[in-house]
């Protein structure tokens, strides 16, 4: 299964509106995000990627966020699963 094809998968319930963007985010996180937020470097593209699909992942990279968002963001997208990156 690809990254596309685990963030396209039925289930899409969670819905998070922050900083001006309306994502939809599956049920489940998926498994695949493992990959991306182990150790002390978390790979943010790779986490986006895998639980909104490519092209809402690029909605989020040129909505022109800045650090602080972004981060807030990602934040909130991974407290929707109870997650924290780079844990």
């Amino acid at each position: 299964m690809t990254k596309a094809d685990t963030a396209s998968s039925e289930g899409r319930k969670k819905t998070l509106k922050a900083h001006g963007l309306s994502l939809t985010l599956p049920a489940k996180l998926p498994f695949l995000v493992t990959k991306f937020i182990s150790g002390d470097d978390p790979d943010i593209d790779g986490v986006l990627r895998a639980v909104l699909g490519d092209e809402q992942a690029e909605k989020v990279w040129n909505a022109g966020l800045d650090i602080d968002q972004g981060n807030d963001l990602v934040k909130s997208i991974m407290d929707k699963y109870e997650v924290s990156a780079g844990e």
